[in-house]
């Protein structure tokens, strides 16, 4: 399993990717529970983690992603897009969204998190 506690940035999420790499590619695991304690932090350092999390799930292994104290912003949003049916937040967690002012261009990320958004609300095999 993995634990990310922080904010989300750059080089956290390549460390995630390192470690999915890890446990998806090199252990062979099809499913790596994954434990977020973030307050959020940097746009692009999810977009990074769900690209990664998308090219493993075209493999069918899958991220299930829990928060156990708190999960805010980016970081929420990441929670959001773990594998459907294995996302879990405990009762005490401070789950935080919120409205964001987010510009796009043609080289951004929205086109992945719309493909995610929508791969995510059906369940696997689907």
């Amino acid at each position: 399993s993995i634990v990310y506690k922080g904010e989300m940035c750059r080089e956290g999420a390549m460390a995630i990717e390192h470690q999915l790499e890890r446990l998806f590619g090199y252990f062979k695991y099809r499913t790596v529970d994954m434990c977020v304690e973030s307050p959020g932090g940097e746009i692009n350092g999810l977009e990074y983690v769900l690209r990664a999390m998308e090219r493993w799930a075209k493999e069918d292994r899958y991220v299930a992603v829990r928060s156990t104290f708190q999960c805010a912003s980016a970081a929420a949003c990441l929670l959001s897009m773990g594998q459907w049916g294995y996302r879990k937040v405990d009762r005490g967690t401070f789950l935080l969204f919120h409205c964001a002012r987010v510009q796009t261009d043609p080289w951004s990320g929205s086109r992945i998190l719309r493909a995610y958004v929508h791969r995510q609300r059906r369940p696997p095999g689907h």
